[in-house]
């Protein structure tokens, strides 16, 4: 599935600030996404504290850690963006809200 019609990157898309995209780490609303490859590293302090930690390794792909942009990477790799929103229970909720509601304005 292209990126255009993956909706688990379409959150990605509409969350990430242009100015933002090129930078190895990224935050949609309370959850930071660190691109360390071969993985994510996802964080947050909201509602509570926890991370997680994805593999996105992806065949024929050599990235140095923590060297390369994570919208980047997303939008070259759309499949990786479903299991990144789904890692985080409240991740799941902003992401539903979004589907239902639109745009998420984040404090």
């Amino acid at each position: 599935m292209s990126s255009e019609h993956n909706p688990y990157f379409q959150f990605f898309d509409d969350h990430i600030p242009k100015k933002f995209r090129t930078d190895t780490n990224n935050r949609i609303g309370p959850y930071w996404f660190h691109l360390v490859y071969p993985v994510v590293w996802i964080q947050s302090r909201e509602p509570y504290d926890h991370e997680a930690t994805l593999t996105v390794q992806q065949d024929g792909v050599d990235i140095k850690p923590d060297c390369y942009p994570f919208f980047k990477f997303i939008e070259e790799h759309p499949q990786v963006c479903e299991s990144l929103v789904n890692s985080c229970p409240y991740l799941v909720v902003l992401y539903e809200t979004w589907r239902r509601f639109g745009n998420i304005k984040y404090p």
